[in-house]
């Protein structure tokens, strides 16, 4: 063997090394912008559940005539202004609830918090009337494996 061909096999396992770590580095990187996409995405969802609840809860506060308006036009039913205030904050509810299953289901919350969070789910589901009467019309506007986890676990699904 001469010393071109040394260099040339020396140089070859160079090479082929420092594409491994090239392709190393290449997948960790992907797997970093991976999880930097999916926590954007939950930021971004938890953002839009507090941004809706708590711009519903400023405006309509102070609005209940508006409240009732907006109410009314998503098929919910709107009777006076304490009751209304009632059927707002189970709408808030139903966010937090689904945010919360979503969460979940996509491995961010433990076993243990979840099973804590789906008994206060049971509760509200099942003991407050104002949730019976909110979800026929509310269920359209929820993720639709939340829909299936609620009538599925908490006995929301009509006539019963």
């Amino acid at each position: 063997m001469t010393i071109a061909d040394l260099i040339q096999s020396l140089s070859l396992l160079l090479v082929a090394g420092a594409l491994i770590a090239s392709i190393r580095q290449t997948r960790a990187i992907a797997h970093q912008a991976r999880q930097a996409t999916k926590a954007l995405q939950d930021a971004t969802l938890q953002s839009f559940v507090r941004n809706q609840n708590g711009s519903r809860e400023a405006f309509f506060l102070e609005h209940p005539e508006l409240l009732a308006w907006h109410l009314s036009t998503r098929g919910y039913p709107a009777t006076d202004a304490e009751e209304n205030l009632r059927r707002l904050y189970v709408l808030n509810k139903f966010d937090i609830h689904e945010y919360n299953y979503l969460a979940h289901s996509e491995g961010q919350f433990s076993d243990d918090i979840w099973s804590g969070w789906k008994n206060v789910m049971l509760v509200d589901f099942n003991q407050v009337p104002e949730f019976r009467e909110m979800w026929p019309a509310a269920k359209r506007f929820l993720a639709p494996s939340f829909v299936n986890f609620v009538e599925k676990h908490c006995g929301m699904v009509l006539g019963k």
